[in-house]
C-alpha cells in the first residue's frame, strides 16, 4: 500500500534533488582546484617540518654551546645566574628544602 505525497512534499523534494544536483555540479566544478590547495597544503606542510627541524638543531647546538659553562640548578638543571644554587622558579615552589 502507497502511501500519497502531497503536491507540497513533492515540490520540496523536486527543489532538494534539484539543489542536491546543483552542489554535485559544483564540486565537480571545483575539483581541480581543491586537489590544488590539497598538494600546496601537503608541500607547506612539509616545509614546516624541515624548518622547524632545522631550528630544533640550531637551538640545541646554541643551548649546548650557552651551558656548556654555566651555572645550573641543583634542583631541576636548568641554567641560573651565577652565585645561585637554586632557580627561582624551584624557589618559590619551596626548593626542594633548600633556601
Amino acid at each position: 500500500m502507497r502511501f500519497k505525497i502531497s503536491k507540497k512534499e513533492r515540490r520540496r523534494r523536486k527543489l532538494a534533488k534539484r539543489q542536491l544536483n546543483a552542489f554535485y555540479a559544483y564540486i565537480k566544478k571545483i575539483a581541480p582546484v581543491l586537489k590544488k590547495i590539497a598538494s600546496a597544503t601537503l608541500i607547506l606542510i612539509d616545509k614546516t617540518r624541515k624548518v622547524a627541524e632545522s631550528v630544533a638543531i640550531l637551538r640545541a647546538a646554541v643551548d649546548e654551546q650557552y651551558t656548556e659553562n654555566a651555572e645550573h640548578c641543583v634542583v631541576c638543571g636548568d641554567v641560573i645566574p651565577e652565585g645561585r644554587q637554586v632557580c627561582y622558579i624551584c624557589e618559590k615552589r619551596g626548593g626542594g628544602g633548600l633556601k
